[in-house]
């Protein structure tokens, strides 16, 4: 009876770790693109930089802006609480992309035009 007992107890917990584990494996949302950054223009130094406030990306993520006329681009780590700010080359009519990376995640994209 005692047996019968343990081996009931047992199989319990063995499908309790099972559950538990299936569970960790499960798919996760997709990372969404970053909310739309503030833009500051500097037609001088031909730079744009970009800022992004609490919350615009995923705590830590990899942000990076990448200007579609020049191919060139920047990565950034966003802060605990979801904040970066990238410096990017740009003049007014380009084009950029701004996605957010965590681990092997890759978010969707935000596409802005300098202006």
């Amino acid at each position: 009876m005692l047996w019968t007992r343990l081996r009931g107890v047992a199989l319990a917990m063995g499908l309790g770790v099972a559950l538990v584990l299936s569970a960790c494996n499960g798919p996760t949302l997709p990372l969404p693109p970053p909310a739309t950054p503030m833009l500051i223009v500097d037609a001088a130094s031909g730079t744009v930089t970009l800022r992004g406030g609490p919350g615009n990306v995923a705590p830590r993520a990899l942000v990076i802006v990448y200007n579609e006329d020049l191919e060139r681009g920047v990565v950034v780590m966003a802060t605990e609480q979801g904040e970066w700010e990238a410096t990017v080359e740009a003049v007014v009519g380009h084009s950029l992309t701004v996605w957010q990376e965590l681990g092997v995640d890759r978010g969707a994209s935000l596409f802005l035009e300098v202006r």
